[in-house]
């Protein structure tokens, strides 16, 4: 995930982990460079139909600025 840093930021994202009932096993800030910064996320997710819908709330989100699967 590349993500505004901005406040709320990661909160927004977090919220579109909680709502869509994934967990989150790892989250970790991998680069900081104004006004980005950088987090690798591993989840656990139902099947990838749902990781599918995840991302796409990611990247519809104003917070993010990209968001892949990897």
């Amino acid at each position: 995930l590349v993500l505004y840093n901005r406040p709320g930021t990661l909160a927004e994202v977090t919220g579109i982990f909680a709502g869509s009932h994934a967990n989150v096993v790892n989250l970790q800030m991998m680069q900081r460079d104004d006004p980005f910064g950088s987090y690798d996320v591993d989840l656990e997710v139902q099947d990838l139909a749902h990781l599918t819908r995840i991302v796409s709330a990611l990247r519809a989100s104003d917070a993010v600025a990209q968001a892949d699967r990897i």
